[in-house]
Protein backbone atom coordinates (compact mmCIF):
# COMPACT_ATOMS: atom_id res chain seq x y z
CA UNK A 1 0.00 0.00 0.00
CA UNK A 2 0.92 3.68 -0.13
CA UNK A 3 2.36 3.75 3.41
CA UNK A 4 4.77 0.89 2.69
CA UNK A 5 5.78 2.27 -0.69
CA UNK A 6 6.54 5.80 0.49
CA UNK A 7 7.83 5.37 4.05
CA UNK A 8 11.51 4.83 3.34
CA UNK A 9 11.74 7.47 0.60
CA UNK A 10 9.96 10.01 2.80
CA UNK A 11 12.23 9.43 5.78
CA UNK A 12 15.36 9.62 3.62
CA UNK A 13 14.11 12.92 2.20
CA UNK A 14 13.57 14.30 5.72
CA UNK A 15 17.03 13.18 6.78
CA UNK A 16 18.67 14.98 3.87
CA UNK A 17 16.57 18.14 3.53
CA UNK A 18 18.77 21.22 3.71
CA UNK A 19 18.33 23.93 6.31
CA UNK A 20 16.70 26.99 4.80
CA UNK A 21 14.52 25.12 2.30
CA UNK A 22 11.50 25.93 4.43
CA UNK A 23 8.63 25.08 2.09
CA UNK A 24 10.11 21.67 1.29
CA UNK A 25 10.80 20.84 4.96
CA UNK A 26 7.33 21.95 6.04
CA UNK A 27 5.67 19.81 3.37
CA UNK A 28 7.76 16.76 4.25
CA UNK A 29 7.01 17.10 7.95
CA UNK A 30 3.30 17.47 7.30
CA UNK A 31 3.34 14.40 5.06
CA UNK A 32 5.23 12.39 7.69
CA UNK A 33 2.74 13.35 10.38
CA UNK A 34 -0.20 12.28 8.24
CA UNK A 35 1.50 9.02 7.28
CA UNK A 36 2.32 8.05 10.85
CA UNK A 37 -1.12 8.98 12.09
CA UNK A 38 -2.60 6.77 9.38
CA UNK A 39 -0.30 3.73 9.61
CA UNK A 40 2.46 3.93 12.19
CA UNK A 41 3.23 0.19 12.15
CA UNK A 42 3.88 -0.05 8.41
CA UNK A 43 6.16 2.97 8.54
CA UNK A 44 8.28 1.52 11.35
CA UNK A 45 8.46 -1.91 9.73
CA UNK A 46 9.65 -0.38 6.47
CA UNK A 47 12.40 1.55 8.24
CA UNK A 48 13.42 -1.59 10.12
CA UNK A 49 13.61 -3.69 6.96
CA UNK A 50 15.48 -1.14 4.84
CA UNK A 51 17.72 0.59 7.37
CA UNK A 52 18.38 -2.45 9.55
CA UNK A 53 18.25 -0.46 12.78
CA UNK A 54 16.41 2.59 13.97
CA UNK A 55 14.96 3.89 17.21
CA UNK A 56 12.17 6.02 18.53
CA UNK A 57 14.87 8.35 19.85
CA UNK A 58 16.37 8.89 16.41
CA UNK A 59 12.97 9.81 14.96
CA UNK A 60 12.21 12.27 17.76
CA UNK A 61 15.72 13.73 17.62
CA UNK A 62 15.48 14.40 13.90
CA UNK A 63 12.08 16.04 14.27
CA UNK A 64 13.15 18.26 17.17
CA UNK A 65 16.08 19.50 15.09
CA UNK A 66 13.51 21.40 13.03
CA UNK A 67 12.52 23.47 16.08
CA UNK A 68 15.69 25.47 15.42
CA UNK A 69 14.66 26.28 11.84
CA UNK A 70 14.23 29.95 10.98
CA UNK A 71 10.89 29.36 9.26
CA UNK A 72 7.71 29.67 11.29
CA UNK A 73 5.97 27.22 8.96
CA UNK A 74 8.64 24.59 9.56
CA UNK A 75 8.36 25.02 13.32
CA UNK A 76 4.58 24.66 13.24
CA UNK A 77 4.82 21.60 10.98
CA UNK A 78 7.45 20.14 13.31
CA UNK A 79 5.19 20.48 16.34
CA UNK A 80 2.29 19.04 14.36
CA UNK A 81 4.41 16.06 13.36
CA UNK A 82 5.54 15.49 16.94
CA UNK A 83 1.94 15.71 18.17
CA UNK A 84 0.81 13.05 15.73
CA UNK A 85 3.90 10.85 15.98
CA UNK A 86 4.57 10.28 19.68
CA UNK A 87 1.19 8.73 20.47
CA UNK A 88 1.09 5.95 17.85
CA UNK A 89 4.77 5.06 18.23
CA UNK A 90 4.58 4.94 22.02
CA UNK A 91 1.44 2.81 21.90
CA UNK A 92 3.12 0.42 19.48
CA UNK A 93 6.12 0.11 21.80
CA UNK A 94 3.94 -0.52 24.85
CA UNK A 95 1.85 -3.10 23.01
CA UNK A 96 4.97 -4.80 21.69
CA UNK A 97 6.62 -5.10 25.10
CA UNK A 98 3.40 -6.14 26.85
CA UNK A 99 2.78 -8.91 24.34
CA UNK A 100 6.42 -10.01 24.64
CA UNK A 101 6.52 -10.85 20.96
CA UNK A 102 9.29 -13.12 19.73
CA UNK A 103 8.62 -13.37 15.99
CA UNK A 104 10.82 -11.78 13.35
CA UNK A 105 8.40 -8.90 12.82
CA UNK A 106 8.91 -7.49 16.30
CA UNK A 107 9.11 -3.76 15.64
CA UNK A 108 10.68 -2.30 18.74
CA UNK A 109 13.80 -3.54 20.42
CA UNK A 110 14.37 -0.66 22.83
CA UNK A 111 13.22 -1.00 26.40
CA UNK A 112 10.47 0.85 28.20
CA UNK A 113 13.21 2.81 29.92
CA UNK A 114 14.62 4.03 26.60
CA UNK A 115 11.19 5.12 25.40
CA UNK A 116 10.34 7.02 28.59
CA UNK A 117 13.78 8.67 28.50
CA UNK A 118 13.14 9.83 24.93
CA UNK A 119 9.73 11.27 25.83
CA UNK A 120 11.19 13.07 28.85
CA UNK A 121 13.96 14.50 26.70
CA UNK A 122 11.35 15.80 24.27
CA UNK A 123 9.43 17.44 27.12
CA UNK A 124 12.58 19.19 28.31
CA UNK A 125 13.18 20.49 24.78
CA UNK A 126 9.60 21.70 24.42
CA UNK A 127 9.62 23.33 27.87
CA UNK A 128 12.58 25.47 26.87
CA UNK A 129 10.45 27.18 24.21
CA UNK A 130 8.27 28.68 26.94
CA UNK A 131 11.12 31.12 27.58
CA UNK A 132 11.73 32.09 23.94
CA UNK A 133 10.22 35.48 22.97
CA UNK A 134 8.67 34.40 19.64
CA UNK A 135 6.52 31.80 21.46
CA UNK A 136 5.10 34.18 24.03
CA UNK A 137 1.55 35.29 23.31
CA UNK A 138 0.33 38.18 25.44
CA UNK A 139 -3.30 37.93 24.41
CA UNK A 140 -4.16 41.13 26.28
CA UNK A 141 -6.69 42.37 23.75
CA UNK A 142 -4.92 45.72 23.47
CA UNK A 143 -4.69 47.52 20.15
CA UNK A 144 -1.37 47.07 18.34
CA UNK A 145 0.26 48.24 15.16
CA UNK A 146 0.05 46.01 12.10
CA UNK A 147 3.56 44.74 12.75
CA UNK A 148 2.76 43.97 16.38
CA UNK A 149 -0.46 42.22 15.35
CA UNK A 150 1.46 40.02 12.94
CA UNK A 151 3.92 39.17 15.68
CA UNK A 152 1.02 38.25 17.98
CA UNK A 153 -0.48 36.00 15.30
CA UNK A 154 2.87 34.30 14.80
CA UNK A 155 3.34 33.79 18.54
CA UNK A 156 -0.21 32.47 18.85
CA UNK A 157 0.30 29.93 16.05
CA UNK A 158 3.62 28.77 17.47
CA UNK A 159 2.44 28.53 21.06
CA UNK A 160 -0.74 26.68 20.06
CA UNK A 161 1.19 24.10 18.00
CA UNK A 162 3.79 23.75 20.77
CA UNK A 163 1.13 23.33 23.46
CA UNK A 164 -0.55 20.58 21.45
CA UNK A 165 2.77 18.75 21.08
CA UNK A 166 3.38 19.20 24.83
CA UNK A 167 -0.04 17.73 25.74
CA UNK A 168 0.35 14.82 23.32
CA UNK A 169 3.77 13.97 24.76
CA UNK A 170 2.41 14.09 28.31
CA UNK A 171 -0.42 11.73 27.34
CA UNK A 172 2.11 9.35 25.79
CA UNK A 173 4.38 9.43 28.84
CA UNK A 174 1.66 8.99 31.47
CA UNK A 175 1.33 5.16 31.15
CA UNK A 176 5.03 4.75 31.94
CA UNK A 177 4.66 6.07 35.48
CA UNK A 178 2.95 2.82 36.54
CA UNK A 179 3.90 0.53 33.67
CA UNK A 180 4.44 -3.10 34.56
CA UNK A 181 5.32 -5.09 31.50
CA UNK A 182 7.37 -7.73 33.22
CA UNK A 183 10.58 -6.17 31.94
CA UNK A 184 11.87 -4.81 35.22
CA UNK A 185 11.87 -1.31 33.74
CA UNK A 186 8.95 0.28 35.56
CA UNK A 187 11.14 1.54 38.38
CA UNK A 188 13.71 2.95 35.98
CA UNK A 189 11.03 4.81 34.05
CA UNK A 190 9.72 6.27 37.29
CA UNK A 191 13.23 7.43 38.13
CA UNK A 192 13.54 9.18 34.76
CA UNK A 193 10.16 10.88 35.17
CA UNK A 194 11.02 12.04 38.70
CA UNK A 195 14.31 13.46 37.42
CA UNK A 196 12.46 15.26 34.64
CA UNK A 197 10.11 16.89 37.14
CA UNK A 198 13.13 18.11 39.11
CA UNK A 199 14.77 19.54 35.99
CA UNK A 200 11.57 21.21 34.79
CA UNK A 201 11.00 22.77 38.21
CA UNK A 202 14.54 24.15 38.33
CA UNK A 203 14.20 25.56 34.81
CA UNK A 204 10.90 27.18 35.79
CA UNK A 205 12.78 28.95 38.57
CA UNK A 206 15.52 30.08 36.20
CA UNK A 207 18.09 27.40 37.02
CA UNK A 208 19.67 25.17 34.39
CA UNK A 209 20.77 21.68 35.40
CA UNK A 210 23.41 19.81 33.41
CA UNK A 211 25.30 16.60 34.09
CA UNK A 212 29.03 16.64 33.35
CA UNK A 213 30.48 13.39 32.05
CA UNK A 214 33.18 11.56 34.04
CA UNK A 215 36.66 12.90 33.33
CA UNK A 216 40.17 11.95 34.45
CA UNK A 217 38.85 9.19 36.67
CA UNK A 218 36.45 11.51 38.46
CA UNK A 219 32.73 10.62 38.69
CA UNK A 220 30.11 12.55 36.80
CA UNK A 221 29.04 15.80 38.42
CA UNK A 222 25.89 17.94 38.28
CA UNK A 223 26.25 21.59 37.42
CA UNK A 224 23.65 24.27 38.14
CA UNK A 225 23.63 27.58 36.26
CA UNK A 226 21.49 30.64 36.97
CA UNK A 227 19.56 31.85 33.93
CA UNK A 228 18.30 35.38 33.46
CA UNK A 229 14.66 34.86 32.53
CA UNK A 230 14.00 38.53 31.81
CA UNK A 231 12.71 38.61 28.25
CA UNK A 232 12.78 41.73 26.11
CA UNK A 233 13.93 45.24 26.94
CA UNK A 234 12.38 48.42 28.29
CA UNK A 235 8.86 48.65 29.68
CA UNK A 236 7.65 45.54 27.85
CA UNK A 237 10.23 43.28 29.47
CA UNK A 238 8.31 42.84 32.73
CA UNK A 239 5.03 42.08 30.96
CA UNK A 240 6.53 39.62 28.47
CA UNK A 241 8.46 37.86 31.21
CA UNK A 242 5.26 37.54 33.26
CA UNK A 243 3.39 35.92 30.36
CA UNK A 244 6.30 33.54 29.89
CA UNK A 245 6.21 32.56 33.55
CA UNK A 246 2.42 32.20 33.45
CA UNK A 247 2.53 29.84 30.44
CA UNK A 248 5.40 27.77 31.84
CA UNK A 249 3.60 27.46 35.19
CA UNK A 250 0.59 26.03 33.38
CA UNK A 251 2.80 23.57 31.47
CA UNK A 252 4.52 22.45 34.68
CA UNK A 253 1.18 21.99 36.43
CA UNK A 254 -0.01 19.86 33.50
CA UNK A 255 3.05 17.63 33.90
CA UNK A 256 2.26 17.25 37.60
CA UNK A 257 -1.41 16.50 36.92
CA UNK A 258 -0.63 13.79 34.35
CA UNK A 259 2.12 12.08 36.35
CA UNK A 260 1.52 12.67 40.05
CA UNK A 261 -2.06 13.86 40.65
CA UNK A 262 -3.04 10.60 42.39
CA UNK A 263 -0.14 10.72 44.84
CA UNK A 264 -0.33 12.13 48.33
CA UNK A 265 2.93 14.07 48.24
CA UNK A 266 4.96 15.86 45.61
CA UNK A 267 8.22 17.76 45.41
CA UNK A 268 6.26 20.62 43.85
CA UNK A 269 4.33 21.11 47.07
CA UNK A 270 7.55 21.56 49.04
CA UNK A 271 8.96 23.76 46.30
CA UNK A 272 5.98 26.11 46.33
CA UNK A 273 6.10 26.33 50.12
CA UNK A 274 9.80 27.25 50.00
CA UNK A 275 9.73 29.84 47.24
CA UNK A 276 6.67 31.59 48.66
CA UNK A 277 8.95 32.50 51.56
CA UNK A 278 11.80 33.61 49.29
CA UNK A 279 13.19 37.14 49.76
CA UNK A 280 13.31 37.40 45.95
CA UNK A 281 10.11 38.81 44.44
CA UNK A 282 10.47 36.78 41.21
CA UNK A 283 10.56 33.49 43.13
CA UNK A 284 7.58 34.37 45.31
CA UNK A 285 5.62 35.38 42.22
CA UNK A 286 6.61 32.12 40.52
CA UNK A 287 5.30 30.23 43.56
CA UNK A 288 1.96 32.04 43.41
CA UNK A 289 1.55 31.38 39.69
CA UNK A 290 2.42 27.71 40.06
CA UNK A 291 0.03 27.31 43.01
CA UNK A 292 -2.75 28.93 41.01
CA UNK A 293 -2.14 26.67 38.00
CA UNK A 294 -2.13 23.49 40.06
CA UNK A 295 -5.12 24.55 42.19
CA UNK A 296 -7.12 25.38 39.04
CA UNK A 297 -6.60 21.88 37.66
CA UNK A 298 -7.15 20.03 40.94
CA UNK A 299 -10.53 18.58 41.87
CA UNK A 300 -11.33 19.96 45.31
CA UNK A 301 -14.32 18.84 47.35
CA UNK A 302 -15.55 21.83 49.35
CA UNK A 303 -17.76 19.57 51.47
CA UNK A 304 -14.77 17.83 53.02
CA UNK A 305 -13.12 19.18 56.12
CA UNK A 306 -9.68 17.97 55.10
CA UNK A 307 -7.77 19.90 52.48
CA UNK A 308 -6.23 18.30 49.42
CA UNK A 309 -2.94 16.59 50.46
CA UNK A 310 -0.93 18.65 47.98
CA UNK A 311 -1.87 21.95 49.64
CA UNK A 312 -1.92 20.94 53.30
CA UNK A 313 1.65 21.99 54.08
CA UNK A 314 1.65 25.49 52.63
CA UNK A 315 -2.03 26.49 52.50
CA UNK A 316 -1.86 28.24 55.90
CA UNK A 317 1.00 30.34 54.55
CA UNK A 318 -1.02 31.24 51.46
CA UNK A 319 -3.86 32.40 53.69
CA UNK A 320 -1.47 34.42 55.88
CA UNK A 321 -0.32 36.39 52.83
CA UNK A 322 -3.73 38.06 52.73
CA UNK A 323 -3.20 39.28 56.29
CA UNK A 324 0.50 40.04 56.15
CA UNK A 325 2.64 40.75 53.08
CA UNK A 326 5.16 38.05 52.10
CA UNK A 327 8.80 38.42 53.05
CA UNK A 328 9.87 39.75 49.65
CA UNK A 329 7.45 42.70 49.86
CA UNK A 330 8.40 43.49 53.44
CA UNK A 331 12.08 43.60 52.48
CA UNK A 332 11.29 45.85 49.53
CA UNK A 333 9.28 48.24 51.69
CA UNK A 334 12.04 48.44 54.31
CA UNK A 335 14.68 48.91 51.62
CA UNK A 336 12.93 52.01 50.31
Amino acid sequence: DLAKESSTALWEAIMTVRRGVSSCAADLLHLLAELLAHDCTSFLLCLHEVLGSFSFESIVQKLTDFIEDDSIHVKVSCFCALRLVVGPITKAILDDVSANKSDCNTIHTQSIHDCSRTLCGLLLRLFETYFIPEYICRGDGASHSECQSNDEETSSALSKARDQAWSSTLDSLAPFIQFNGGMGTGGRSREVINGTLNTLTLRYLGISKSVMAPKDGKPKTTQFTRINDTIGIGEMATEITFHSKLASALALSQFHEKMFSKEQTSILSDTIYSILQSPWFSHCEAGCLLHNSIASSTNLDSNKDDSHPFFVKYLPFIISIFEKPPICLLLKENAT
